[in-house]
């Protein structure tokens, strides 16, 4: 029986699509649990998983015995809000007992404010917190100033991290959430955000790269829509003793902000496939056979290579979407499917179709944001909410290309 990945989502996510399509080609049984009730997307995702099961909520998870064999699963890939209620679903299942652990170990580390503060005893350089039940918004800005970050403790894509530049916006922040403990303010740091990939196993990186991502609107928050390779020792080993510090595990994402004088401040930690984890093999570094021995196997694995460092590379599908949407149709046409077919090569040809359904999909919403502006004259205007997105959108998680941009928000 082959092993098993199973992938847990609420929305869509890019980096959960393209490893389970990278491990579906290496052999692997992918299953993904969702919550997502689309039949579009449903039929899309049926693609790159084994088996696509829709539930009503997470709790459903038990119930699920018929349908995975959980003992050949090896790993549980979720984004951090959903991890509390997956260990509480899978308890009553037969799952062997180093994944549970491993599980309960994600859900200690997501905890935004505590890794901050364990991060800070261990002398790494992190922005200053005050807890939401420790003080009131007021106090907070009295303390560490304005603009300030209000942020969920357990959170992922972004989703509730609000950059509050008067105590209005702190306030206004705060209302999204049911109790003062769900929540915190941070210290803003103005700089660039960098990040640092890696995949560990029994306690070293077998692969680890340093990278920035910047936007093609330098106005707009949104995913990225490029990467820069970067080299930077003092990051790897700034990173390096995080990891040490968390005895961190598996694959790793870790985000930074460089200031004005050079210091890097962490800002957010996440132990799970994150956005760019296919794309890194445009620079040689394969962090999907990487997580495959963390999963048990033995490969050899590729070093980082200086005549890479420096390049840039374009993300599917972020970095064509807007091109297909707003500009001229043929170039961006042309755009969209010259970048997935460097991706076919990555993740097999069902990744192919369904990126090519994808873009049908976009075709027909642009063809219909033109049938609804008769009156129109020149390109119709849509915006990207009108594209079915691989992945929901995550507000503030990269920068503006070849410059230094204020940080919007933790990813």
């Amino acid at each position: 029986m082959h092993p098993t990945v199973v992938f847990v989502e609420d929305v869509r996510w890019t980096g959960f699509s393209q490893l389970s399509s990278a491990l579906r080609k290496s052999g692997y049984h992918t299953v993904l649990i969702t919550i997502q009730l689309d039949r579009f997307v449903a039929a899309l995702s049926k693609l790159g998983y084994h088996d696509v099961v829709t539930v009503n909520s997470i709790r459903d998870i038990s119930s699920l015995g018929s349908r995975i064999d959980w003992s050949t699963v090896r790993d549980i890939q979720c984004s951090e809000r959903l991890l509390s209620a997956v260990l509480d679903a899978i308890s009553p299942l037969e799952i062997c007992a180093p994944l549970t652990e491993h599980l309960k170990w994600r859900l200690r580390s997501a905890d935004k404010l505590n890794t901050s503060r364990h991060l800070a005893e261990h002398e790494i350089l992190v922005p200053a917190t005050v807890s939401g039940d420790a003080m009131s918004p007021r106090e907070a800005i009295e303390k560490l100033g304005l603009p300030v970050l209000v942020k969920p403790r357990i959170g992922a894509g972004g989703h509730a991290v609000t950059v509050a530049r008067s105590l209005e916006d702190a306030s206004e922040a705060i209302s999204c959430f049911q109790r003062a403990s769900e929540y915190y303010f941070e210290c803003y740091v103005a700089g660039q955000m960098v990040r640092y990939a890696a995949c560990q196993v029994a306690g070293t990186a077998i692969q680890e790269a340093t990278y920035v991502g910047y936007r093609l609107d330098s106005s707009a928050l949104g995913p990225a829509t490029s990467i820069q390779l970067t080299h930077s020792p003092e990051l790897v080993q700034i990173s390096r003793a995080a990891m040490a510090a968390l005895n961190g595990i598996g694959l790793a994402n870790i985000e930074y902000i460089r200031d004005a004088e050079g210091q890097y401040w962490l800002i957010d930690v996440n132990f799970r496939a994150w956005g760019t984890v296919v794309a890194l093999r445009a620079f040689g570094l394969d962090f999907v056979r990487a997580y495959r021995n963390h999963l048990g196997e033995h490969n050899k694995l590729p070093g980082l290579r200086s005549d890479k460092v420096g390049k840039i590379t374009k993300l599917f599908p972020d970095a064509v979407q807007p091109a297909l949407a707003r500009g001229p149709y043929l170039q961006g046409a042309l755009r969209f499917l010259q970048l997935l077919a460097r991706y076919v090569t990555w993740l097999g040809p069902r990744f192919g179709v369904l990126g090519c359904l994808e873009f049908l999909s976009a075709t027909h919403s642009r063809l219909k944001g033109l049938a609804e502006r008769p009156s129109a004259r020149g390109r119709p205007h849509l915006e990207l909410a009108d594209i079915r997105s691989f992945r929901a959108r995550r507000p503030g998680s990269d920068v503006a290309p070849r410059e230094n941009q204020e940080q919007v928000a933790a990813r």
